[in-house]
């Protein structure tokens, strides 16, 4: 499995339309990554579909992403809506409504 950091992220959701239930929406982490063997530091990259999101590391089927500081925006909103960024308590943290 392939390793890498992710720094100023958010969790994003992936394409959907207005038919689709809400909880077979995919989740992704879209930041600025570091150290991925397919990527230049610094890149702004959308992940693939997330398995995992659960104390500090989001994987998908391929990599392991260490998060690093989450973007400002969404911290401000996972406080504002309860949402606890790096346990997922009160639900997991699904990105806001734009």
């Amino acid at each position: 499995m392939k390793t890498a950091k992710i720094e100023n992220w958010a969790v994003v959701s992936g394409e959907t339309n207005p038919y689709q239930a809400p909880e077979s929406i995919s989740r992704h982490i879209r930041g600025e990554v570091y150290g991925h063997p397919n990527f230049p530091d610094g890149d702004t990259v959308t992940t693939s579909t997330l398995v995992l999101l659960e104390g500090g590391i989001a994987k998908t089927q391929n990599t392991q992403y260490s998060l690093g500081h989450p973007e400002e925006k969404y911290t401000a909103w996972c406080i504002v809506n309860g949402y606890n960024i790096w346990t997922g308590s009160s639900g997991s943290c699904k990105p806001p409504r734009m």
